[in-house]
């Protein structure tokens, strides 16, 4: 039988084993360079209406996340996410090609994957596992203070010892 999409992006972000604390999408960036063992740069543009808002441009050695400049945050956040799940899930090919020559000198990147619509099984992955990163980051911050606060005493506690 075959795994439901959500419980298949819930195994694959407990696999990822972020950190506890995490205070925005860079940490999460920043785990998942150390996981991949590659730098990913991520870039703000300003895209052109109706098109995509976010691309996943890999080179042969880093990776690039272009996400709309002109929104919140929080829809940064989650176009980062988004293509972050697309780099987690292994995803490798996207009818992209079309934004490359914006981004890139062409046949300068070895995968490309653009946001631009969920009808695909991996753009509906990549945006479910960018769903629950983006709810891991958003219940971190609500967690950070409380664990700064308990660190903190534990930290003051243990100098009496």
């Amino acid at each position: 039988m075959k795994r439901s999409l959500r419980h298949r992006c819930e195994t694959r972000l407990r696999q990822l084993a972020l950190p506890d604390v995490v205070t925005s999408m860079v940490d999460v960036v920043d785990h998942v360079e150390r996981l991949r063992e590659r730098p990913v740069r991520l870039r703000p543009l300003s895209l052109p209406p109706g098109g995509p808002t976010g691309a996943w441009v890999a080179t042969s050695v880093l990776d690039y996340v272009f996400y709309e400049r002109d929104t919140s945050p929080r829809h940064q956040a989650q176009i980062i996410a988004h293509e972050l799940g697309h780099m987690t899930s292994g995803h490798h090919s996207s009818p992209a090609a079309v934004l490359a020559p914006l981004l890139l000198a062409p046949g300068a990147a070895t995968v490309m994957l653009a946001r631009e619509a969920y009808a695909t099984d991996e753009e509906r992955e990549a945006e479910q596992m960018a769903d629950l990163l983006v709810a891991y980051v958003e219940a971190s911050m609500e967690r950070a203070p409380a664990l700064s606060a308990l660190e903190a005493a534990l930290k003051r506690d243990s100098r009496r010892l």
